[in-house]
């Protein structure tokens, strides 16, 4: 059967192996059907299967590698993020609660009513803390 692409295509009935004449044809045949190599070209073509068979595992393998890599680093990547945005929070809240407390000492400090102790005990700022922030007005 000719293809336009230039390639030449033969059909052979493998199951009619044992009417085939021709030695090698029939080995060939016989080997294409029942998978049974009784020559030294069925056997080298064996070989040369279980090869590709085996380079084809070895290549799911390794895709099966490279996507569970993929997959823990993704995973490890997510709990990163998650960690950063706990620490953040964190973070956030302790320098808010910070600034609360100098904006609580700046506001009694203008008020003139209480002592910086008095007042770096009320925020629970130092009394250094209060001092710095007395001496910027």
């Amino acid at each position: 059967m000719k293809i336009n692409d230039g390639a030449l295509v033969q059909v052979f009935n493998c199951e009619a192996f044992g009417q085939i004449k021709d030695q090698k044809l029939r080995a060939f045949l016989k080997y294409i059907q029942t998978g049974t190599a009784e020559t030294d070209f069925t056997r080298r073509l064996e070989e040369m299967v279980k090869a590709k068979k085996q380079i084809e595992g070895m290549k799911k393998a390794y895709q099966s590698w490279s996507l569970n890599d993929h997959d823990v680093r993704e995973e490890g990547r997510n709990e990163g993020i998650a960690t950063g945005r706990t620490e953040g929070i964190a973070v956030g809240r302790t320098e808010g609660a910070l600034e609360r407390a100098r904006e609580a000492a700046r506001n009694l400090i203008a008020m003139h009513a209480l002592s910086q102790e008095q007042i770096a005990q009320a925020v629970g700022l130092s009394v250094a803390a209060v001092e710095q922030l007395a001496a910027q007005g």
